[in-house]
């Protein structure tokens, strides 16, 4: 899968940021064997590869532009 230059860097930061908000989720999810947990997994893949698959489409460079700018701002912040 080929991944923008410009959104390249941030990618694995905001893969670190979901995993943690998984990890969370699975710690507080008393479904029996954690069964939302394993479904907040599988949509949450599906969806992290189709908006990396879809931010290379031309058409998506001012959303993705935005959503880089969104990530650096808050980068600054911390």
């Amino acid at each position: 899968m080929r991944i923008p230059r410009d959104l390249a860097p941030h990618v694995p930061g905001v893969l670190w940021l979901l995993q943690m908000g998984i990890i969370y989720f699975w710690v507080i999810d008393e479904s029996p064997h954690q069964k939302r947990t394993q479904k907040l997994l599988d949509l949450a893949s599906k969806c992290v590869v189709f908006l990396i698959r879809a931010a290379g489409l031309p058409w998506m460079r001012p959303v993705r532009k935005t959503v880089v700018e969104l990530i650096e701002t808050v980068k600054e912040a911390g």
